[in-house]
Protein backbone atom coordinates (compact mmCIF):
# COMPACT_ATOMS: atom_id res chain seq x y z
CA UNK A 1 0.00 0.00 0.00
CA UNK A 2 1.01 3.58 -0.31
CA UNK A 3 0.42 4.66 3.21
CA UNK A 4 -0.57 8.14 2.97
CA UNK A 5 1.14 8.88 -0.38
CA UNK A 6 3.84 11.10 0.81
CA UNK A 7 6.59 9.80 -1.66
CA UNK A 8 3.87 9.24 -3.99
CA UNK A 9 2.50 13.07 -3.98
CA UNK A 10 6.33 14.41 -4.79
CA UNK A 11 6.70 12.07 -7.41
CA UNK A 12 3.82 13.38 -9.06
CA UNK A 13 4.26 17.35 -8.17
CA UNK A 14 8.11 17.09 -9.27
CA UNK A 15 7.40 15.38 -12.64
CA UNK A 16 3.61 15.84 -13.44
CA UNK A 17 3.29 11.84 -13.57
CA UNK A 18 -0.21 11.31 -12.38
CA UNK A 19 0.03 8.72 -9.46
CA UNK A 20 -2.45 6.37 -7.70
CA UNK A 21 -2.59 4.77 -4.66
CA UNK A 22 -3.62 1.51 -3.74
CA UNK A 23 -4.00 0.40 -0.27
CA UNK A 24 -6.43 -1.55 1.91
CA UNK A 25 -8.74 -0.72 4.71
CA UNK A 26 -10.70 2.29 3.73
CA UNK A 27 -11.88 2.71 7.65
CA UNK A 28 -8.63 2.85 8.85
CA UNK A 29 -7.23 5.62 5.85
CA UNK A 30 -10.14 7.69 6.01
CA UNK A 31 -10.75 7.46 10.03
CA UNK A 32 -10.22 10.23 12.10
CA UNK A 33 -6.77 8.12 13.77
CA UNK A 34 -5.44 8.31 10.16
CA UNK A 35 -2.76 10.43 8.38
CA UNK A 36 -4.11 12.65 5.85
CA UNK A 37 -3.53 11.32 2.72
CA UNK A 38 -2.01 12.97 -0.49
CA UNK A 39 -2.66 11.13 -3.63
CA UNK A 40 -5.92 9.88 -5.25
CA UNK A 41 -6.24 6.25 -3.12
CA UNK A 42 -8.01 3.35 -4.40
CA UNK A 43 -9.12 0.53 -1.83
CA UNK A 44 -7.78 -3.04 -3.19
CA UNK A 45 -10.10 -4.84 -0.50
CA UNK A 46 -13.14 -3.13 -2.04
CA UNK A 47 -12.61 -4.38 -5.54
CA UNK A 48 -14.28 -7.40 -6.96
CA UNK A 49 -10.94 -9.95 -7.11
CA UNK A 50 -9.65 -8.06 -4.17
CA UNK A 51 -6.51 -6.66 -7.18
CA UNK A 52 -6.05 -3.70 -8.44
CA UNK A 53 -5.18 -3.45 -12.59
CA UNK A 54 -2.70 -1.66 -13.44
CA UNK A 55 -2.50 0.18 -17.13
CA UNK A 56 0.11 -1.72 -18.92
CA UNK A 57 1.56 2.53 -19.67
CA UNK A 58 2.69 2.75 -16.26
CA UNK A 59 5.14 2.07 -13.79
CA UNK A 60 4.71 0.14 -10.55
CA UNK A 61 6.12 0.71 -7.38
CA UNK A 62 6.20 -1.04 -3.79
CA UNK A 63 7.82 0.55 -0.90
CA UNK A 64 8.77 -1.30 1.86
CA UNK A 65 6.29 -3.95 0.76
CA UNK A 66 5.51 -6.29 3.15
CA UNK A 67 3.56 -9.20 1.41
CA UNK A 68 5.49 -11.58 -1.37
CA UNK A 69 2.18 -13.44 -2.20
CA UNK A 70 0.68 -10.28 -3.13
CA UNK A 71 3.20 -9.29 -4.71
CA UNK A 72 3.74 -11.98 -6.98
CA UNK A 73 0.22 -11.96 -7.64
CA UNK A 74 0.33 -8.16 -8.59
CA UNK A 75 3.75 -8.66 -11.02
CA UNK A 76 1.92 -11.45 -12.46
CA UNK A 77 -0.95 -9.32 -13.52
CA UNK A 78 0.81 -6.35 -14.70
CA UNK A 79 2.01 -5.55 -17.96
CA UNK A 80 3.89 -2.72 -17.91
CA UNK A 81 7.65 -2.45 -18.94
CA UNK A 82 8.54 -0.73 -15.27
CA UNK A 83 8.89 -2.10 -11.73
CA UNK A 84 10.28 -0.07 -8.65
CA UNK A 85 11.31 -1.47 -5.23
CA UNK A 86 12.18 0.49 -2.76
CA UNK A 87 13.61 -0.97 1.08
CA UNK A 88 15.68 -1.56 3.43
CA UNK A 89 19.49 -2.54 2.80
CA UNK A 90 20.68 -1.92 6.32
CA UNK A 91 19.81 -5.11 7.86
CA UNK A 92 18.15 -3.65 10.47
CA UNK A 93 15.00 -3.25 9.09
CA UNK A 94 12.39 -5.70 6.98
CA UNK A 95 10.42 -5.65 3.59
CA UNK A 96 9.61 -8.34 1.34
CA UNK A 97 10.44 -8.26 -1.60
CA UNK A 98 13.56 -6.63 -0.64
CA UNK A 99 14.99 -3.83 -3.77
CA UNK A 100 17.55 -6.69 -5.10
CA UNK A 101 14.82 -9.20 -5.17
CA UNK A 102 14.01 -9.02 -8.83
CA UNK A 103 17.76 -9.36 -9.62
CA UNK A 104 17.66 -12.55 -11.11
CA UNK A 105 14.61 -12.79 -12.33
CA UNK A 106 14.31 -13.99 -16.16
CA UNK A 107 11.12 -10.93 -17.04
CA UNK A 108 13.52 -8.32 -15.62
CA UNK A 109 16.87 -6.71 -15.14
CA UNK A 110 17.75 -3.62 -13.24
CA UNK A 111 17.93 -0.53 -14.99
CA UNK A 112 19.06 1.74 -12.22
CA UNK A 113 19.54 1.93 -8.31
CA UNK A 114 20.38 4.63 -5.60
CA UNK A 115 21.46 3.97 -2.18
CA UNK A 116 20.20 6.48 0.55
CA UNK A 117 22.66 6.65 3.16
CA UNK A 118 23.37 3.28 3.48
CA UNK A 119 20.28 2.61 4.80
CA UNK A 120 17.93 2.27 2.06
CA UNK A 121 18.06 1.60 -1.63
CA UNK A 122 15.50 2.32 -4.93
CA UNK A 123 15.98 -0.46 -7.54
CA UNK A 124 14.77 0.29 -11.10
CA UNK A 125 13.79 -2.70 -13.24
CA UNK A 126 12.75 -2.96 -16.81
CA UNK A 127 10.98 -5.83 -18.35
CA UNK A 128 13.01 -7.97 -20.84
CA UNK A 129 12.04 -7.82 -24.62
Amino acid sequence: GCGCGTLEWLIQVATGVSVTGYEVNRIWWEGVHSTPHYINMEYVDEVEGKTCLIPANTAIMFCYFNNLEYFHKYLQEYQGPCVILIGPIDGERHCDPEPKYLMDHKDWFLMSKMSLRGEDEIAIYKRRE
